[in-house]
């Protein structure tokens, strides 16, 4: 079970850098008003976009013969050739 570590607002925003240590290290920060929960600081995740199939097609060219291999690059993988 994580640590819960609950301050005042007032305290919270003068000890804001403090704060976010601790939810970097994975503890819980719960800031609260009037003596009841108002929010809790969260560590920063960006959302990864979801990947889109073909989203680029008709953008990207490849050359006729991008995928050909070349005698010297197809005689190095000859097994004895070295």
């Amino acid at each position: 079970m994580r640590k819960v570590l609950q301050v005042s607002i007032q305290v919270a925003g003068s000890h804001l850098p403090q704060l976010a240590e601790h939810v970097r290290k994975g503890e819980k920060v719960v800031i609260t008003r009037e003596g009841r929960p108002y929010v809790e600081l969260i560590s920063y995740a960006p959302v990864l976009e979801q990947r889109k199939p073909g989203r680029l097609k008709g953008r990207i060219q490849f050359h006729q013969d991008f995928d050909a291999l070349s005698d010297e690059i197809s005689e190095a993988f000859v097994v004895g050739s070295y």
